[in-house]
């Protein structure tokens, strides 16, 4: 899969994730969460990969938040549709 807003290399069993949206300050919005989502199912169930390490483009801000510009006017079925994958791993 290519991915729009995260940069993905492999080398010998390390699997290295940057997120890619500098613009934003990498906040998430739904196309990351998606790739994020798709990626971890991915790289969960392939036992050549060790180790992964995890980097953002920029050096600045740590992603946090989501883009609030993206998710300013969410419906509450949107809202718990964009939850459910950090429920799902534990957070909020």
């Amino acid at each position: 899969m290519g991915f729009k807003y995260l940069n993905v290399e492999r080398q010998q069993g390390i699997e290295r994730l940057v997120l890619n949206r500098p613009d934003v300050r990498n906040a998430f919005n739904e196309g990351m969460i998606a790739e994020l989502t798709w990626w971890a199912d991915s790289v969960s169930s392939d036992r050549s990969v060790r180790l992964v390490y995890a980097n953002k483009a920029t050096v600045s801000i740590t992603p946090t938040a989501p883009d609030a510009v993206e998710f300013a006017y969410t419906s509450p079925d949107g809202a718990r549709t964009y939850r459910a994958p950090f429920r799902r791993a534990g957070g909020p």
